[in-house]
Parts: structure tokens; C-alpha cells; sequence
């Protein structure tokens, strides 16, 4: 069935709705509905009618006056996000296929104004970054340069002297207002300017804030690095050479109690917790302070081993203490000590942080194969069918997705536990998550799972969660690794937790299958 329709100022089309006797499967999908720019080697007519006809703008920092803008977006929501795979949107339309260049994507070079630009499924990252658009902070910028009166503002004041021009991005003076003495043609008004705020994890972009509302007429974003004629590497370096950092006195205060009393260990813990939760304006200087206390017993035990009480502090003693505490750091916040404003450690490739690792490999093998050997007999068809197919899965290293709906009560704890226990006793690595703190508990090592996997608190409000976690962490390198995970309880999670791994799974593996090619295996009820 079909309808045909004439629009004013294009050509007629039609929608047609077909009735197929062999209903389409999802992996089907992208062999006849297509959203990206064909091959041309393949198919170099529908590449020449999609590129002529069927791109969009470019439109944004290329075409402003695009008939798609309004208020500085694209109407027509370009560019789409890319989609690896074709899914099904929140809203029950799809979201089609849009594969990036590095995925097997492909891009044209259009003439948009004279300027080549290059245009793919059209995230064009690479082209706005080459012509970034302006922004009334960049805008300010160039004020600064033409206007001197500018110059004499903060970033905040101008909105009571100037105006903002959406189309042309531009501050110009205001018309009306109450005349400013000693200027011309200068009126002000009691227009409130306002930056937003930013959360001091957000490193640079908070000491970037703290420039803007302390320093008058920048004209670049190098102007407000450069302090007393020097340029400096980062703009917390240039609020530390301004003065504008509070003192690290409470701090320092806080570590030389502890150093009477506590023992290293407690020292470097509460020293990360300092970095990772308090921000203290130069922690080099507390670090290279007690560094001495906090590598006391690291210094004790390398003279007990060498027999020599005459050993001193070296730079691999400072090394290990710095190695500990970034540990404690990676811990609490899921940051290095360069991330920190810390000199960075000096691991061998071999001492990663692999707490995580270690902790799904120190099984007692002997113990799991007796475990398995007494319990598999005792498996009812239904769960011997479900154990022989994963194993089978793994055996094969086929990946998939697997998921057991059983109420509670019905063996599946048990179908569980046969299933790790079997896997750890080859000394290969199971990770066992669980939605709720209760459900962990009854599986052998398990954990909840917004602790292992670090997934974001505020799941159902982002885009495009990932979980947060260092491909060189050890739970990195286990989610690298490991031969299945297990799930329990998924039916609790938002979607979008699932989401999250599957992301996480795809990069770290390097694979862009689902989940990464892992073996997933998901449990609960409904």
C-alpha cells in the first residue's frame, strides 16, 4: 500500500507500507535499510544520487544561516550520534545504522562556501574542530582585542554593557541604558552576568572559571595562561602563580598530626583520600614534605631483607609509597596521581594495579573441581541443559548472550554457583556481579554492581553511559579477560546499565560485537 504526496517546493514522493511473508529479524535490518554513504567502489550511481541529493547541510559552524538553525541547533537534530549497530530508539523508532569512518563508515568531501570539508554518517568532528564555532567566551575574546573599554571588564560584567547578536556572534553595545561617564555611545544597564559553575573534579575547566572571574579583558585563552610576561602549562599553574589558591595550611596541619601518631600506611591513606576528595592547591609540596613518614615501613622492610640498618630513602622507596597511594586513589575516584596534580609513579609493566585481578584468581582449584565433581550429578534436566550450553560456549569461545528466568526457589543460585566454580577450577577468571547488595552475597565473590563496574549514579539522565574504569585497572584487565560474567538479578537494572558495559566491553576488547564478543550470562525474573 502506498500514498502518494506533492509538496509545494519538491518533487512528489511516496510512502509505501509492504507486507512481507518472512518476517525481517533485527540482524537483517541493515541489508535493507540503509542511513549511511554508500561505497563507491561498490555502488558508485547510489553513491553519486545519495551525495548529491541526500546529504544534510552542512549546517552549524559551516552554514549558520542554514534554513535547518534555529537558535544556533539544527532543527533536523544533525549531526545524528553514531550507531555501530541499528537499535531501537527510547521512543520505538529506530536508530539506524551510522557507522563511523574507523568502522567501516564512509565519508565525501563536499565545496560548502569554497572550503572542502570533509562529511561523514555527518558526525563531522574533525571538520568543526578545524572551524570551531563561536561562543560568547571566544567572543569575549575578540572584544577585548578591538574594544578598549572592554578591556577593563571581567567576563561576567559584560552583559551589563554589550548585547549578545545570535546571528552574528558577536557582543555590540547597548542602545539604551544609563549613560557610562567619560565613554561615548556607552550605556549600561542592570543586565546580570552569570558562568556556570564547575565541580573542582573537572580540573581544568574549574581553574579556567576561576581565571575568567579574576582577570580583566583576556583576549585568548593563552592571554589568561600567561602571568608576569611567562605562559604557563596549565591554568591551575597560572591561578597558583596569581595567588588565587587558597594555602594548603589545614592540610598541612591535618598530615603533621597524623605523622606523630600514625602508622605509614594510615598516612598514605588519609594523604589519597587529601588528593581525591579535599583538592589541595599543590600537593607536591605536601607529598615531597612527609614523604619520609609515609615510606617508613617500605624503608623498614627493605633493611630487615638486606640485613643493613644503614639503608637511607631512596627514590624506589619514594616510588613504592607513590605506587600504594595511587592505588588507594584509583580506588576512591578512579584517578592516577598525574590526574591529581601528583608526579606520576613508575610501575613496571608487571605491577599494575591488579587488586581486581588478583581477587578472581586466588581460588583453590583442587577445592572447586571436588565441589563440581560431588554437585553436577545433582542438577535437574532443565539446569544440566542450561550448564552444558554455556560451557559449551566457552569451550568453543563463541561468546553470546545468555539469560535464565527463574523464579526464586528453583535451583538457580545453585545452576550459578556450579557454573563458576566449574570455570575457576581450570584457573580461568568468572566475574560475578549482582543488581542487589543481598543477591551478591549468595554467589562466591560477588559483587553489587554499581560498585565493581563504577557505572554512573544518575543512569537514567545520561546519553551515553560507560562504565568508569581504566583499561590498565584491574578490574580493566578482568573485564579484558575473563571467560564469562555473570549477572544476577539483571531485571532490577536500568537498560542502560546494560548499555554501559556493553560500551565498555567493546572498547577494551577492541571488538564491536555486542558486549564485545563476551560471554554474558544474565539471570533473575520477571
Amino acid at each position: 500500500m502506498y500514498s502518494i504526496e506533492w509538496q509545494k517546493r519538491g518533487l512528489p514522493h511516496a510512502h509505501i507500507l509492504v507486507w512481507l511473508i518472512n518476517k525481517i529479524t533485527p540482524d537483517k535490518i541493515d541489508q535493507i535499510v540503509s542511513a549511511e554513504i554508500p561505497d563507491k567502489h561498490i555502488d558508485p550511481n547510489l553513491f553519486d544520487v545519495v551525495t548529491k541529493n541526500m546529504i544534510h547541510g552542512p549546517c552549524g559552524a559551516f552554514n549558520n544561516n542554514s534554513s535547518c538553525m534555529s537558535d544556533g541547533k539544527c532543527t533536523k537534530r544533525y549531526p545524528r550520534k553514531l550507531v555501530s549497530d541499528t537499535i531501537t530508539g527510547n521512543d520505538g523508532y529506530p536508530l539506524y545504522r551510522r557507522r563511523s569512518v574507523e568502522d567501516g563508515g564512509k565519508s565525501v568531501v563536499l565545496k560548502v562556501r569554497n572550503i572542502d570539508i570533509e562529511v561523514d554518517n555527518p558526525d563531522n568532528v574533525r571538520a568543526r574542530a578545524l572551524v570551531p564555532p563561536a561562543t560568547t567566551l571566544t567572543a569575549f575574546y575578540s572584544l577585548c582585542q578591538d574594544d578598549l573599554f572592554a578591556k577593563t571588564l571581567l567576563y561576567s560584567e559584560v552583559p551589563k554593557f554589550y548585547t549578545w547578536n545570535a546571528s552574528t556572534k558577536k557582543f555590540q553595545r547597548r542602545r539604551q541604558g544609563k549613560a557610562v561617564e567619560g565613554h561615548t555611545n556607552l550605556y549600561s544597564s542592570d543586565a546580570l552576568g552569570r558562568l556556570y559553575t564547575v565541580h573542582p573534579n573537572n580540573t581544568e575547566c574549574f581553574y579556567l572559571r576561576l581565571l575568567l572571574i579574576n582577570i580583566h579583558g583576556p583576549i585568548s585563552f593563552q592571554a589568561l595562561r600567561t602571568v608576569n610576561g611567562q605562559l604557563c602549562a596549565t591554568y591551575r599553574q597560572a591561578c597558583q602563580e596569581l595567588n588565587l589558591l587558597e594555602n594548603d595550611a589545614h592540610w598541612d596541619t591535618t598530615l603533621a598530626d597524623a605523622s606523630n601518631t600514625a602508622r605509614p600506611q594510615q598516612i598514605r591513606t588519609l594523604f589519597a583520600i587529601i588528593l581525591t576528595t579535599c583538592f589541595p592547591s599543590n600537593p607536591k609540596d605536601l607529598w615531597e614534605k612527609y614523604k619520609d613518614y609515609m615510606s617508613e615501613d617500605i624503608l623498614h622492610r627493605l633493611r630487615a631483607a638486606n640485613q643493613n640498618p644503614d639503608i637511607q630513602f631512596t627514590p624506589n622507596v619514594y616510588n613504592e609509597a607513590l605506587i600504594l597511594i595511587e592505588d588507594i586513589c584509583l580506588t576512591i575516584a578512579n584517578k592516577a596521581l598525574v590526574q591529581l596534580g601528583m608526579p606520576a609513579s613508575n610501575r613496571p609493566a608487571n605491577n599494575l594495579f591488579d587488586r581486581d585481578l588478583q581477587r578472581e584468581t586466588h581460588y583453590d582449584s583442587d577445592e572447586l573441581e571436588t565441589f563440581v565433581r560431588t554437585n553436577l550429578p545433582q542438577l535437574i534436566l532443565e539446569q544440566r541443559i542450561a550448564y552444558d550450553r554455556i560451557m559449551r560456549a566457552i569451550t568453543e569461545q563463541s561468546g553470546g548472550q545468555f539469560f535464565i528466568d527463574a523464579p526464586g526457589g528453583t535451583g538457580k543460585t545453585f545452576l550459578l554457583s556450579l557454573i563458576l566454580a566449574t570455570i575457576r577450577s581450570q584457573n580461568n577468571i568468572a566475574l560475578v556481579i549482582a543488581s542487589s547488595g543481598i543477591a551478591a552475597t549468595l554467589l562466591d565473590a560477588g559483587r553489587a554492581t554499581h560498585s565493581a563496574l563504577k557505572l554512573p549514579l544518575n543512569l537514567q539522565n545520561t546519553e551515553a553511559p560507560t562504565c568508569n574504569i581504566s583499561k590498565n585497572s584491574g578490574m580493566g584487565k578482568v573485564l579484558q579477560t575473563c571467560q564469562i560474567i555473570i549477572w544476577d538479578e539483571c531485571t532490577m537494572s536500568h537498560k542502560k546499565a546494560l548499555e554501559a558495559l556493553d560500551r565498555t566491553l567493546r572498547d577494551f576488547r577492541g571488538n564491536r560485537r555486542i558486549f564485545g564478543g563476551a560471554l554474558i550470562l544474565l539471570s533473575g525474573d520477571f
